[in-house]
């Protein structure tokens, strides 16, 4: 019907009537099939987003009226508090004579040493119990001599030159309480105190050290030797070694005659609180 009332209108038209209504019935046509493309372009399925697993972790809260939790203020204190520098006080040193090395871990015998079974070493191979020099044809039972001039299958303190003395074997080392040796004593005079290391002292850390030393007969401190130094690398063995190397000491005695002594010393280092 459309079209035949389209005809019909058409047919009573003049021609450029009717070619200007074929040209507005096209882009009718146009329009109307833009709309259906578009529509149909909208139908087009958008695809779902895809899920992931989610860990869920509970919360717990506390009850009503329970407690609230401490922050642990306390230890920052008294961390803050131990990291601030104290002034140092010098600590007179602690000597301790020794009876022999404290243990197999602690100490060993130096090279050119002799070290008997009671753990008591001497320098050169240990004599007679009355101390002369080069030693007895007796010695000590059981003992084991290093150095020249000795002997290990044979007796201790049997050297190349004769029973009686000479230069074959270096004066003997003993430790106190040791054959009746009578232990040296320190010199007030000379005791230097050691210096407290600058390290240790901004630190706030305290420490000890463990020497072992030898007392010659005149009173001189020979050899130092750093046995234990507790805490390690700040500088505390160093400084009490130091400071032991310039004392001095009434030489110990073996039946009224000097001797050397080896003897093992404590050096604590202490902060004024």
């Amino acid at each position: 019907m459309f079209e035949q009332l389209s005809c019909s209108r058409i047919r009573g038209m003049q021609p450029r009537e009717a070619f200007i209504a074929l040209l507005s019935l096209l882009f009718h046509a146009a329009g109307v099939a833009s709309l259906l493309a578009a529509s149909w372009l909208s139908l087009t399925p958008i695809p779902l987003p895809i899920l992931h697993p989610v860990l869920l972790t509970p919360v717990i809260f506390p009850r009503a009226g329970a407690p609230a939790p401490k922050l642990g203020n306390a230890p920052l204190a008294a961390k803050s508090e131990a990291a601030k520098p104290r002034e140092a006080r010098e600590t007179e040193p602690l000597i301790q004579p020794s009876h022999g090395p404290e243990s197999p871990a602690e100490t060993q015998p130096a090279s050119g040493s002799a070290t008997r079974s009671d753990a008591a070493e001497v320098e050169g191979g240990p004599g007679s119990p009355e101390g002369l020099v080069g030693g007895s044809t007796e010695g000590f039972p059981g003992a084991n001599c290093v150095g020249d001039g000795c002997d290990p299958e044979g007796p201790l303190g049997a050297g190349p030159g004769s029973p009686e003395g000479g230069e074959g074997a270096p004066p003997e080392i003993y430790f106190p309480g040791i054959s009746q040796v009578t232990e040296p004593e320190i010199i007030a005079a000379s005791k230097v105190l050691p210096r407290y290391p600058e390290l240790a002292r901004r630190s706030g850390v305290e420490g000890q050290v463990i020497l072992q030393a030898v007392i010659g007969s005149e009173g001189q401190v020979g050899s130092v030797v750093v046995l234990k130094e507790t805490p390690p690398r700040v500088g505390f063995g160093e400084s009490a070694a130091e400071a032991v190397t310039r004392w001095r000491y009434r030489p110990g005695t073996l039946h009224g005659a000097p001797v050397a002594v080896r003897m093992t010393l404590t050096v604590v280092f202490t902060l004024s609180h």
